[in-house]
């Protein structure tokens, strides 16, 4: 085996950046096919665009199908957070108060019924608390003068069931999105390396010319990092939460329940 595997010019600058960033590997594969359309009147460059354009057509179609998965992902956490926030800020302080009038706080009753206090909700993850708001709807069922409060916890419970299935759901629809483009992230980067020798092929007196058919702001801005710096800093959590502010890019989906 050769002792030269890190010699600068076998490696594909391309994987740099889409490693960085898939936005930024979008942005230079449509400038490159853009840069090699308004060429394709060259039978050489033509060739290069036709072989390009399908790899790019794909790459493109999955990006955008990846960040729309996203943004929908994003709506509903945020709707479910806002639900939550307002089982931990309103309902259980209401909620509370009405079992009060039956049921008093220090029976073992009241414990049964608001197992842990209104802290257990504060504490729990996602899913326990909401578990916990299909048990107290349960319970109540044993109290008929609290029919109305059962009601009312009942129909919130299901809210947030109906809310959190539909969130999972579209995590795993951006989960998939997100596989699919991972896939055609590298064919995109080895279809430009591939068309980096080409152009380089044609213009052997004037290699300069090569870079008039790329983003190299873009493609330069990465190839100075070295291979231990480099992360991978788009990503999909589990469950991006409203607060998160910006969503995050891209590549690496997070494990855990996000909780």
């Amino acid at each position: 085996m050769s002792n030269y595997q890190n010699w600068v010019y076998t490696r594909n600058p391309f994987v740099r950046v889409a490693k960085y960033s898939f936005e930024r590997l979008y942005a230079i594969v449509v400038d490159h096919e853009s840069k090699l359309a308004q060429r394709s009147n060259d039978p050489q460059l033509s060739a290069l665009y036709q072989r390009f354009l399908s790899i790019s057509t794909t790459f493109k179609a999955a990006y955008v199908a990846w960040q729309s998965a996203l943004d929908f992902q994003v709506v509903k956490t945020a709707q479910l957070d806002t639900l939550l926030s307002s089982l931990l800020k309103r309902e259980l302080f209401i909620w509370d108060a009405q079992i009060q009038v039956d049921v008093p706080i220090f029976s073992e009753e009241y414990r049964a019924l608001m197992r842990g206090g209104r802290s257990f909700y504060h504490n729990a993850k996602k899913d326990i608390r909401i578990s916990g708001v299909r048990r107290l709807a349960e319970n109540l069922k044993e109290y008929p003068n609290l029919a109305s409060l059962q009601a009312d916890v009942e129909a919130f419970a299901v809210s947030l069931e109906n809310l959190r299935d539909e969130q999972k759901r579209r995590v795993e629809i951006t989960r998939t999105a997100l596989q699919t483009l991972r896939e055609l992230r590298d064919d995109a980067c080895t279809m430009l390396f591939r068309n980096l020798a080409m152009l380089l092929d044609l213009y052997p007196n004037n290699p300069q010319r090569v870079t008039n058919f790329f983003l190299m702001e873009l493609v330069r801005s990465s190839s100075n990092t070295s291979l231990e710096e480099e992360t991978e800093t788009e990503y999909v959590e589990e469950e991006p939460t409203s607060e998160m502010g910006e969503e995050p890019m891209e590549v690496n989906p997070s494990e855990e329940d996000g909780n």
